[in-house]
Protein backbone atom coordinates (compact mmCIF):
# COMPACT_ATOMS: atom_id res chain seq x y z
CA UNK A 1 0.00 0.00 0.00
CA UNK A 2 2.95 2.35 1.04
CA UNK A 3 4.71 1.53 -2.26
CA UNK A 4 1.55 2.23 -4.49
CA UNK A 5 0.38 5.77 -2.58
CA UNK A 6 4.00 6.70 -3.15
CA UNK A 7 3.88 6.04 -6.94
CA UNK A 8 0.63 8.21 -7.02
CA UNK A 9 1.88 10.48 -5.46
CA UNK A 10 4.84 11.05 -7.67
CA UNK A 11 2.16 10.73 -10.88
CA UNK A 12 0.22 13.42 -9.20
CA UNK A 13 3.76 15.46 -8.67
CA UNK A 14 4.45 15.11 -12.54
CA UNK A 15 1.31 15.90 -13.87
CA UNK A 16 1.76 19.16 -11.90
CA UNK A 17 5.50 19.85 -13.24
CA UNK A 18 4.29 19.14 -17.08
CA UNK A 19 1.26 21.62 -16.43
CA UNK A 20 4.03 24.48 -15.13
CA UNK A 21 6.27 23.47 -18.05
CA UNK A 22 3.53 23.50 -20.74
CA UNK A 23 2.41 26.76 -19.08
CA UNK A 24 5.84 28.42 -18.89
CA UNK A 25 6.17 27.45 -22.93
CA UNK A 26 2.97 28.21 -24.44
CA UNK A 27 4.15 32.56 -22.03
CA UNK A 28 7.87 32.46 -24.02
CA UNK A 29 6.27 33.56 -27.30
CA UNK A 30 4.88 37.05 -28.15
CA UNK A 31 1.87 35.96 -30.26
CA UNK A 32 -0.17 33.35 -30.42
CA UNK A 33 1.55 30.97 -32.87
CA UNK A 34 2.73 28.89 -29.90
CA UNK A 35 -0.74 27.47 -29.96
CA UNK A 36 -0.18 26.20 -33.84
CA UNK A 37 -2.39 29.25 -35.00
CA UNK A 38 -1.46 30.28 -38.35
CA UNK A 39 -1.47 34.54 -38.54
CA UNK A 40 0.20 35.43 -42.12
CA UNK A 41 3.67 35.85 -41.56
CA UNK A 42 3.18 36.05 -37.55
CA UNK A 43 4.53 39.43 -37.39
CA UNK A 44 1.00 41.28 -36.87
CA UNK A 45 0.92 43.32 -33.72
CA UNK A 46 -0.55 41.17 -30.96
CA UNK A 47 -3.61 43.61 -31.04
CA UNK A 48 -4.25 43.30 -34.71
CA UNK A 49 -3.65 39.06 -34.18
CA UNK A 50 -6.20 39.02 -31.16
CA UNK A 51 -8.92 41.61 -33.78
CA UNK A 52 -9.24 39.02 -36.39
CA UNK A 53 -11.90 37.01 -35.17
CA UNK A 54 -12.80 35.56 -38.77
CA UNK A 55 -9.35 33.58 -38.52
CA UNK A 56 -10.94 31.67 -35.32
CA UNK A 57 -13.90 30.90 -37.29
CA UNK A 58 -15.30 30.19 -40.37
CA UNK A 59 -17.45 32.91 -40.22
CA UNK A 60 -20.45 34.42 -38.97
CA UNK A 61 -22.88 32.46 -36.30
CA UNK A 62 -24.03 29.35 -38.09
CA UNK A 63 -27.35 26.89 -36.74
CA UNK A 64 -24.85 24.06 -36.17
CA UNK A 65 -21.70 25.16 -34.24
CA UNK A 66 -19.88 22.86 -36.18
CA UNK A 67 -20.21 24.48 -39.55
CA UNK A 68 -18.14 27.52 -38.06
CA UNK A 69 -15.47 25.91 -36.48
CA UNK A 70 -12.13 26.41 -38.37
CA UNK A 71 -11.43 22.92 -39.45
CA UNK A 72 -7.45 22.83 -38.34
CA UNK A 73 -8.02 25.15 -34.70
CA UNK A 74 -9.49 23.05 -31.59
CA UNK A 75 -11.32 24.61 -28.75
CA UNK A 76 -12.02 23.64 -25.16
CA UNK A 77 -15.69 24.89 -23.44
CA UNK A 78 -17.40 23.95 -19.81
CA UNK A 79 -20.87 24.45 -18.99
CA UNK A 80 -20.72 25.43 -14.92
CA UNK A 81 -24.20 26.54 -13.24
CA UNK A 82 -23.94 28.39 -10.25
CA UNK A 83 -23.98 31.68 -8.95
CA UNK A 84 -22.25 34.71 -10.71
CA UNK A 85 -19.04 34.51 -8.62
CA UNK A 86 -18.39 30.91 -8.99
CA UNK A 87 -19.10 30.62 -12.42
CA UNK A 88 -16.58 33.13 -13.09
CA UNK A 89 -13.95 31.06 -11.42
CA UNK A 90 -15.26 28.54 -13.34
CA UNK A 91 -14.61 30.51 -16.27
CA UNK A 92 -11.22 30.84 -15.54
CA UNK A 93 -10.04 27.40 -14.23
CA UNK A 94 -11.36 26.65 -17.94
CA UNK A 95 -9.36 29.26 -19.78
CA UNK A 96 -6.18 28.25 -17.35
CA UNK A 97 -7.04 24.39 -19.15
CA UNK A 98 -7.08 26.10 -22.20
CA UNK A 99 -3.94 27.63 -22.04
CA UNK A 100 -2.31 23.99 -20.78
CA UNK A 101 -4.11 22.49 -23.56
CA UNK A 102 -3.50 25.07 -25.94
CA UNK A 103 -6.60 25.08 -27.41
CA UNK A 104 -9.25 28.05 -27.86
CA UNK A 105 -11.38 29.35 -24.79
CA UNK A 106 -15.18 29.22 -25.77
CA UNK A 107 -17.47 30.70 -22.74
CA UNK A 108 -21.09 30.14 -22.43
CA UNK A 109 -23.48 32.79 -21.47
CA UNK A 110 -23.66 32.77 -17.32
CA UNK A 111 -27.61 31.05 -16.46
CA UNK A 112 -30.17 32.76 -14.39
CA UNK A 113 -29.47 29.87 -11.38
CA UNK A 114 -30.28 31.88 -8.82
CA UNK A 115 -32.59 34.90 -10.04
CA UNK A 116 -35.22 32.51 -12.48
CA UNK A 117 -35.47 31.78 -16.11
CA UNK A 118 -37.25 34.79 -16.69
CA UNK A 119 -34.11 36.90 -16.00
CA UNK A 120 -32.24 35.26 -19.32
CA UNK A 121 -28.74 34.40 -20.10
CA UNK A 122 -26.09 36.36 -19.91
CA UNK A 123 -23.14 36.97 -21.99
CA UNK A 124 -19.52 37.39 -20.33
CA UNK A 125 -18.58 39.65 -22.98
CA UNK A 126 -21.40 42.19 -21.93
CA UNK A 127 -19.32 42.76 -18.39
CA UNK A 128 -15.56 41.48 -19.03
CA UNK A 129 -13.60 43.06 -21.11
CA UNK A 130 -12.78 39.80 -23.32
CA UNK A 131 -10.61 41.81 -26.08
CA UNK A 132 -8.11 42.71 -23.40
CA UNK A 133 -7.75 39.55 -21.67
CA UNK A 134 -6.98 37.49 -25.15
CA UNK A 135 -4.28 39.91 -25.45
CA UNK A 136 -3.38 39.64 -21.94
CA UNK A 137 -2.99 36.23 -21.95
CA UNK A 138 -1.95 35.90 -25.71
CA UNK A 139 -4.67 33.69 -27.19
CA UNK A 140 -8.07 34.41 -28.77
CA UNK A 141 -11.07 34.10 -26.31
CA UNK A 142 -14.45 32.97 -27.83
CA UNK A 143 -18.06 32.94 -26.38
CA UNK A 144 -20.93 30.32 -28.14
CA UNK A 145 -23.09 33.71 -29.48
CA UNK A 146 -20.00 33.92 -31.99
CA UNK A 147 -20.24 30.12 -33.28
CA UNK A 148 -24.11 29.45 -32.70
CA UNK A 149 -27.03 30.89 -33.87
CA UNK A 150 -28.30 30.81 -30.86
CA UNK A 151 -31.97 31.69 -31.92
CA UNK A 152 -31.73 28.99 -34.61
CA UNK A 153 -33.94 25.52 -33.93
CA UNK A 154 -31.36 23.29 -34.86
CA UNK A 155 -30.28 21.16 -31.94
CA UNK A 156 -26.38 20.05 -31.79
CA UNK A 157 -25.43 17.34 -30.25
CA UNK A 158 -22.25 17.15 -28.46
CA UNK A 159 -20.18 14.95 -26.01
CA UNK A 160 -18.56 16.16 -22.66
CA UNK A 161 -16.46 14.91 -20.19
CA UNK A 162 -17.84 14.78 -17.07
CA UNK A 163 -15.73 15.61 -14.32
CA UNK A 164 -18.74 15.84 -11.57
CA UNK A 165 -19.70 12.00 -12.29
CA UNK A 166 -15.90 10.80 -11.50
CA UNK A 167 -15.46 13.30 -8.39
CA UNK A 168 -18.49 13.88 -6.99
CA UNK A 169 -20.46 10.70 -7.61
CA UNK A 170 -23.35 12.60 -9.69
CA UNK A 171 -23.60 14.27 -13.22
CA UNK A 172 -23.98 17.95 -13.55
CA UNK A 173 -27.11 18.32 -15.59
CA UNK A 174 -27.51 22.05 -17.44
CA UNK A 175 -30.49 21.53 -18.88
CA UNK A 176 -31.97 25.11 -18.98
CA UNK A 177 -28.66 25.30 -20.96
CA UNK A 178 -29.28 23.14 -23.17
CA UNK A 179 -32.68 24.28 -24.16
CA UNK A 180 -31.61 27.63 -24.32
CA UNK A 181 -28.55 26.84 -26.57
CA UNK A 182 -29.84 23.90 -28.61
CA UNK A 183 -27.47 21.56 -27.66
CA UNK A 184 -27.81 18.19 -26.35
CA UNK A 185 -25.30 16.98 -24.02
CA UNK A 186 -24.02 13.68 -23.22
CA UNK A 187 -21.17 12.46 -20.93
CA UNK A 188 -18.42 10.25 -20.33
CA UNK A 189 -16.74 10.23 -16.91
CA UNK A 190 -13.68 11.17 -16.74
CA UNK A 191 -10.38 8.76 -15.60
CA UNK A 192 -9.69 8.40 -11.65
CA UNK A 193 -6.05 9.58 -12.77
CA UNK A 194 -7.94 13.28 -12.87
CA UNK A 195 -8.18 13.18 -9.56
CA UNK A 196 -6.19 16.35 -7.03
CA UNK A 197 -4.94 12.97 -5.07
CA UNK A 198 -5.28 9.85 -5.59
CA UNK A 199 -8.36 9.38 -2.33
CA UNK A 200 -11.29 7.94 -3.79
CA UNK A 201 -12.98 11.06 -1.44
CA UNK A 202 -11.16 13.86 -3.74
CA UNK A 203 -13.43 15.41 -5.41
CA UNK A 204 -11.17 17.95 -6.49
CA UNK A 205 -9.47 17.60 -10.02
CA UNK A 206 -6.25 18.46 -11.38
CA UNK A 207 -5.37 20.91 -14.17
CA UNK A 208 -3.67 19.16 -16.10
CA UNK A 209 -4.80 16.06 -15.97
CA UNK A 210 -7.84 17.13 -16.46
CA UNK A 211 -6.08 19.00 -19.80
CA UNK A 212 -4.39 15.58 -20.85
CA UNK A 213 -8.21 14.21 -22.27
CA UNK A 214 -6.85 16.77 -25.37
CA UNK A 215 -4.60 14.56 -26.45
CA UNK A 216 -5.07 11.32 -28.53
CA UNK A 217 -3.63 8.68 -26.27
CA UNK A 218 -5.03 9.77 -23.14
CA UNK A 219 -8.41 10.30 -24.74
CA UNK A 220 -8.28 6.55 -25.67
CA UNK A 221 -7.16 5.49 -22.52
CA UNK A 222 -9.58 7.44 -20.72
CA UNK A 223 -12.22 5.99 -23.14
CA UNK A 224 -11.46 2.50 -22.46
CA UNK A 225 -11.63 3.15 -18.69
CA UNK A 226 -15.34 4.60 -19.34
CA UNK A 227 -16.75 1.90 -21.31
CA UNK A 228 -20.14 0.75 -20.81
CA UNK A 229 -20.49 3.79 -18.21
CA UNK A 230 -22.56 6.62 -20.61
CA UNK A 231 -24.75 9.28 -19.39
CA UNK A 232 -27.62 9.50 -21.10
CA UNK A 233 -27.77 5.92 -23.07
CA UNK A 234 -30.06 7.23 -25.29
CA UNK A 235 -27.95 9.96 -27.51
CA UNK A 236 -24.51 9.01 -26.15
CA UNK A 237 -21.99 10.03 -28.12
CA UNK A 238 -18.05 10.16 -27.35
CA UNK A 239 -16.30 13.34 -25.98
CA UNK A 240 -15.99 15.65 -28.61
CA UNK A 241 -12.06 16.21 -30.37
CA UNK A 242 -12.48 19.22 -31.67
CA UNK A 243 -14.71 21.08 -29.13
CA UNK A 244 -13.18 19.83 -25.78
CA UNK A 245 -16.07 19.78 -23.33
CA UNK A 246 -16.18 19.37 -19.91
CA UNK A 247 -19.09 19.74 -17.31
CA UNK A 248 -18.48 21.31 -13.93
CA UNK A 249 -14.93 23.25 -13.87
CA UNK A 250 -15.43 24.79 -10.19
CA UNK A 251 -13.73 21.81 -8.36
CA UNK A 252 -10.39 22.18 -10.10
CA UNK A 253 -6.74 22.90 -8.91
CA UNK A 254 -3.22 22.13 -9.53
CA UNK A 255 -1.88 21.66 -5.80
CA UNK A 256 -4.43 21.68 -2.94
CA UNK A 257 -8.04 21.84 -2.78
CA UNK A 258 -9.29 25.56 -2.74
CA UNK A 259 -5.83 26.72 -4.07
CA UNK A 260 -8.25 30.20 -5.21
CA UNK A 261 -7.94 31.26 -1.79
CA UNK A 262 -3.99 31.14 -1.90
CA UNK A 263 -1.76 34.22 -3.52
CA UNK A 264 -0.31 31.96 -5.91
CA UNK A 265 -3.53 30.23 -7.49
CA UNK A 266 -2.43 30.14 -10.91
CA UNK A 267 -6.13 30.24 -12.63
CA UNK A 268 -5.82 33.27 -10.90
CA UNK A 269 -2.31 34.79 -11.27
CA UNK A 270 -2.36 33.49 -15.66
CA UNK A 271 -5.91 34.15 -16.32
CA UNK A 272 -8.48 35.53 -13.56
CA UNK A 273 -6.76 38.85 -12.61
CA UNK A 274 -6.32 39.81 -16.07
CA UNK A 275 -10.29 39.69 -16.71
CA UNK A 276 -11.43 43.34 -16.49
CA UNK A 277 -14.66 44.72 -16.51
CA UNK A 278 -16.06 45.87 -19.68
CA UNK A 279 -16.45 50.15 -20.35
CA UNK A 280 -19.84 49.52 -20.33
CA UNK A 281 -20.85 47.90 -16.16
CA UNK A 282 -17.65 50.60 -15.21
CA UNK A 283 -19.53 53.59 -16.55
CA UNK A 284 -22.85 52.96 -14.46
CA UNK A 285 -21.28 51.11 -11.44
CA UNK A 286 -19.03 54.15 -11.01
CA UNK A 287 -22.19 56.50 -11.90
CA UNK A 288 -24.28 54.20 -8.99
CA UNK A 289 -21.39 54.86 -6.50
CA UNK A 290 -20.58 58.45 -6.84
CA UNK A 291 -24.36 59.41 -6.40
CA UNK A 292 -24.50 56.68 -3.47
CA UNK A 293 -21.62 58.91 -1.60
CA UNK A 294 -23.72 62.36 -2.60
CA UNK A 295 -22.34 63.05 -5.81
CA UNK A 296 -24.02 64.00 -9.11
CA UNK A 297 -22.46 60.34 -10.55
CA UNK A 298 -20.99 62.30 -13.67
CA UNK A 299 -17.58 62.74 -11.99
CA UNK A 300 -14.40 60.73 -10.25
CA UNK A 301 -15.68 58.78 -7.34
CA UNK A 302 -14.02 59.23 -3.95
CA UNK A 303 -11.78 56.78 -2.35
CA UNK A 304 -14.10 54.59 -0.47
CA UNK A 305 -14.07 51.26 1.42
CA UNK A 306 -16.38 48.25 0.21
CA UNK A 307 -18.04 46.14 2.69
CA UNK A 308 -19.35 42.64 1.60
CA UNK A 309 -21.86 41.12 4.23
CA UNK A 310 -22.96 37.96 3.22
CA UNK A 311 -25.60 36.74 5.48
CA UNK A 312 -29.15 34.93 4.41
CA UNK A 313 -27.61 31.62 3.03
CA UNK A 314 -24.84 31.31 5.60
CA UNK A 315 -26.98 31.26 8.56
CA UNK A 316 -27.54 27.45 7.19
CA UNK A 317 -24.29 26.74 7.56
CA UNK A 318 -24.00 27.32 10.88
CA UNK A 319 -23.37 24.07 13.49
CA UNK A 320 -26.09 23.37 15.58
CA UNK A 321 -24.32 23.64 19.04
CA UNK A 322 -24.18 27.59 18.92
CA UNK A 323 -26.78 30.09 18.57
CA UNK A 324 -27.20 32.07 15.17
CA UNK A 325 -26.02 35.35 17.33
CA UNK A 326 -23.06 33.29 18.24
CA UNK A 327 -22.54 31.98 14.53
CA UNK A 328 -23.01 35.39 12.48
CA UNK A 329 -20.45 38.10 12.49
CA UNK A 330 -21.75 41.77 14.21
CA UNK A 331 -21.47 44.67 12.47
CA UNK A 332 -18.85 45.35 14.94
CA UNK A 333 -16.68 42.86 14.09
CA UNK A 334 -16.70 44.65 10.43
CA UNK A 335 -16.16 48.13 11.88
CA UNK A 336 -12.95 46.41 14.00
CA UNK A 337 -12.16 45.29 10.23
CA UNK A 338 -12.48 48.86 8.66
CA UNK A 339 -10.97 50.62 11.41
CA UNK A 340 -7.48 48.49 10.28
CA UNK A 341 -8.15 49.24 7.07
CA UNK A 342 -8.02 52.11 7.45
CA UNK A 343 -5.26 52.92 9.78
CA UNK A 344 -2.99 50.71 7.05
CA UNK A 345 -4.01 52.85 4.28
CA UNK A 346 -3.01 55.66 6.58
CA UNK A 347 0.15 54.32 7.41
CA UNK A 348 1.20 53.13 3.77
CA UNK A 349 -0.50 55.23 1.55
CA UNK A 350 -1.04 59.13 3.70
CA UNK A 351 -4.79 58.21 2.54
CA UNK A 352 -7.56 58.89 5.09
CA UNK A 353 -10.67 56.98 3.92
CA UNK A 354 -14.06 57.74 5.52
CA UNK A 355 -16.32 56.78 2.78
CA UNK A 356 -17.85 53.57 3.43
CA UNK A 357 -20.32 51.34 1.49
CA UNK A 358 -21.85 48.34 2.62
CA UNK A 359 -23.09 45.02 -0.16
CA UNK A 360 -25.29 42.42 1.56
CA UNK A 361 -27.77 39.96 0.45
CA UNK A 362 -29.33 40.62 4.13
CA UNK A 363 -33.21 41.90 3.73
CA UNK A 364 -33.74 42.77 7.06
CA UNK A 365 -34.67 46.75 7.08
CA UNK A 366 -33.58 46.99 10.80
CA UNK A 367 -30.32 45.40 10.07
CA UNK A 368 -29.76 48.27 7.04
CA UNK A 369 -30.67 50.97 9.72
CA UNK A 370 -27.59 49.68 11.33
CA UNK A 371 -25.51 50.07 8.63
CA UNK A 372 -26.45 53.68 8.22
CA UNK A 373 -26.73 54.82 11.45
CA UNK A 374 -22.84 53.81 11.75
CA UNK A 375 -22.34 56.11 9.17
CA UNK A 376 -22.22 53.95 6.58
CA UNK A 377 -23.35 53.94 2.54
CA UNK A 378 -25.72 51.05 0.70
CA UNK A 379 -26.47 50.95 -2.70
CA UNK A 380 -30.56 51.45 -2.82
CA UNK A 381 -30.84 49.71 -6.49
CA UNK A 382 -34.67 50.15 -6.08
CA UNK A 383 -33.84 54.05 -6.22
CA UNK A 384 -31.37 53.67 -9.14
CA UNK A 385 -33.98 51.51 -10.83
CA UNK A 386 -31.37 49.39 -11.42
CA UNK A 387 -32.96 46.39 -12.56
CA UNK A 388 -35.63 48.64 -14.50
CA UNK A 389 -32.88 49.92 -16.33
CA UNK A 390 -30.54 46.83 -17.26
CA UNK A 391 -31.90 44.15 -16.00
CA UNK A 392 -32.25 41.38 -13.05
CA UNK A 393 -28.01 40.39 -13.86
CA UNK A 394 -27.14 43.60 -13.09
CA UNK A 395 -28.03 43.60 -9.42
CA UNK A 396 -24.79 41.10 -8.50
CA UNK A 397 -22.64 42.48 -11.05
CA UNK A 398 -22.99 46.17 -10.27
CA UNK A 399 -22.34 44.90 -6.40
CA UNK A 400 -19.32 43.08 -7.69
CA UNK A 401 -17.81 45.96 -9.66
CA UNK A 402 -18.29 48.49 -6.84
CA UNK A 403 -16.58 46.03 -4.28
CA UNK A 404 -13.44 46.04 -6.87
CA UNK A 405 -13.44 49.41 -7.54
CA UNK A 406 -12.51 50.02 -3.79
CA UNK A 407 -9.21 50.98 -2.11
CA UNK A 408 -9.67 49.08 0.84
CA UNK A 409 -12.16 45.48 1.41
CA UNK A 410 -13.90 43.88 4.37
CA UNK A 411 -15.00 40.83 3.56
CA UNK A 412 -16.58 37.33 4.51
CA UNK A 413 -14.71 34.34 5.07
CA UNK A 414 -15.55 31.29 3.53
CA UNK A 415 -17.60 33.93 0.34
CA UNK A 416 -16.60 33.10 -2.83
CA UNK A 417 -17.62 36.97 -3.72
CA UNK A 418 -15.40 38.26 -0.70
CA UNK A 419 -12.27 36.03 -1.92
CA UNK A 420 -12.55 37.46 -5.14
CA UNK A 421 -13.02 41.49 -4.79
CA UNK A 422 -10.28 40.79 -2.30
CA UNK A 423 -7.93 39.54 -4.50
CA UNK A 424 -9.15 42.39 -7.42
CA UNK A 425 -8.87 45.21 -4.67
CA UNK A 426 -4.96 44.10 -3.65
CA UNK A 427 -3.45 43.58 -7.33
CA UNK A 428 -5.61 46.15 -9.47
CA UNK A 429 -5.79 49.16 -7.15
CA UNK A 430 -2.80 48.20 -4.23
CA UNK A 431 -6.28 48.52 -1.39
CA UNK A 432 -5.77 47.05 1.59
CA UNK A 433 -7.98 44.36 2.64
CA UNK A 434 -9.30 42.07 5.68
CA UNK A 435 -11.85 39.33 6.19
CA UNK A 436 -14.09 38.60 8.87
CA UNK A 437 -14.24 35.23 10.78
CA UNK A 438 -17.22 33.46 11.51
CA UNK A 439 -18.76 30.44 12.76
CA UNK A 440 -18.60 29.44 16.30
CA UNK A 441 -17.83 32.02 19.53
CA UNK A 442 -15.19 34.50 18.98
CA UNK A 443 -14.07 33.17 15.47
CA UNK A 444 -13.14 36.83 14.72
CA UNK A 445 -11.28 37.54 17.37
CA UNK A 446 -7.19 37.80 17.44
Amino acid sequence: MIAIRSTSRVAVVVVVLLGLFSLLYHWQDVVVPNMNLSYGNGQEPLVAVIEKQAEYLVGEPTPSFRDNLHPDLKYVTAFTAGGFTNVFMSHVNLIYIALLSQRIPVIPPFSPVHQGLSTGFFQASEVFNLSLLSQAIRTPVLEWQQIKDLAAPNVDSLGCWSVQETLGGHYHLTPNVEESMHLNFSYTRVPEFTRLTPSPNEYFGNYMALASLSFPQTRSEALAEAAGKPYPDRHYVDPDEQMLCYDLLYYVASAVQYEWEREWSPAWRFVGRHIRWSDHVLDITKGVVGRTFGGSGTGDVPPYISVHVRRTDFKNACPDYVTLAECMPTLAAYARRVKQVQEELQKTRGLTVNNVVVLSDEKDEGWWKEVTDMGWKRIDHAKEGTQEKYGEWYLPVIDVVAQSLAIGFVGTDHSTMSLVSSKRVREWNGGVTRVVRWGIPGADDD
